[in-house]
């Protein structure tokens, strides 16, 4: 990382970790495997993207992950909110605001 102060680390379990986080984010990267995780990824993330900004989620199209697909699909659905897969090595979806 060229600005290693400028980050933030938090050691723990998601979404516990970000209980003290209120800001806002233009880019987001869930990479987290899991069902669970991307779901309640994308449940604290997106309402605080801003205008335009984006969500990447990492293994979409993975069939060795495939609670990541539902997890999308599922909070999509739930929030009228759509995405895109991309033709990448990881099988990566995005999802804008």
């Amino acid at each position: 990382m060229k600005y290693p102060l400028n980050c933030i680390f938090k050691k723990g379990y998601f979404p516990d970790t970000a209980n003290d986080v209120d800001d806002e984010f233009c880019l987001v990267s869930l990479d987290t495997d899991l069902y669970l995780p991307i779901y309640e990824g994308l449940k604290f993330f997106y309402p605080r993207l801003v205008t335009n900004g984006y969500i990447l989620i990492h293994d979409f199209n993975n069939s060795g992950y495939p609670g990541v697909r539902e997890a999308v699909v599922k909070f999509c659905s739930e929030n009228n909110i759509s995405y895109t897969p991309i033709p990448d090595t990881g099988g990566t979806a995005i999802i804008t605001k």
